[in-house]
């Protein structure tokens, strides 16, 4: 049976698989880490619905 997951989690997974592939990917954007405050990588939301969530600690310097 296929593995049902949420649109938000589908994005954030094949970014990660194609930052971890390839090392030439980045994320480019506004606040696709956390927001204003934010106090760490605990702290990092992943942007405004967490498409990007995790990724700022795993993948250092390729999330601008």
């Amino acid at each position: 049976m296929a593995r049902k997951i949420s649109m938000r989690q589908a994005i954030n997974e094949a970014l990660d698989q194609e930052m971890t592939r390839d090392p030439s990917v980045i994320v480019m954007g506004e606040d696709i880490v956390g927001g204003s405050g934010a106090e760490g990588d605990e702290d990092a939301w992943g942007g405004v619905l967490g498409v990007t969530k995790g990724l700022h600690a795993k993948h250092r310097g390729k999330l601008l």
